[in-house]
């Protein structure tokens, strides 16, 4: 099977209205004629273009960054860590986090942060369930709510009583 990419673009491109957007698409173009980043696609599969295609489409994306204006913008590489300048305007740097990204990284830390953090009172539990002695060991919330349902299930038990000696009242004494 073979599959061949093709990019088609106009020579006019002011229908791009910001000029760091065009410098950036030929830049974007460019890069696919570059060897250091074509090589780094061999490792998935693809293959540079033929000698004659890559010396044509030079020549094309040369008329083409001609036709810029003399204020677009040179975009430029981070290869090795440019102290401070890997940050500025028009730079493309590997280094570059999106806002995104690290907030996906600062959850993933704090998702494991916070398994660790269970996984320790999950042992200590189980260590005090075992050294408690068969006593069950309540948290005060726990012991709260256990007291309110006693409380409510012996009011209930009253009412069902006081109930029961109605209907028997009702049914002996005719009340």
């Amino acid at each position: 099977m073979v599959a061949m990419s093709y990019f088609y673009v106009r020579k006019d491109l002011s229908y791009i209205p910001n000029v760091a957007e065009r410098s950036l698409l030929l830049e974007f173009l460019g890069a696919f004629y570059d060897p250091d980043v074509i090589d780094e696609c061999r490792q998935f599969g693809f293959v540079p273009v033929g000698a004659t295609v890559n010396a044509i489409a030079k020549e094309a994306l040369s008329e083409l960054k001609d036709s810029l204006p003399a204020d677009a913008p040179t975009w430029t590489y981070e290869v090795d860590t440019i102290k401070g300048g890997g940050q500025e305007d028009y730079v493309i740097s590997s280094k570059r986090r999106t806002y995104a990204e690290y907030e996906r990284t600062s959850l993933l830390q704090d998702q494991m942060a916070l398994m660790a953090r269970v996984a320790e009172m999950e042992a200590t539990m189980k260590v005090n369930a075992l050294v408690s002695d068969d006593k069950v060991v309540y948290t005060q919330s726990e012991a709260d709510r256990i007291t309110a349902a006693l409380a409510l299930s012996s009011l209930s038990i009253v009412l069902w009583g006081v109930a029961i000696l109605y209907l028997l009242a009702k049914k002996l004494c005719g009340i």
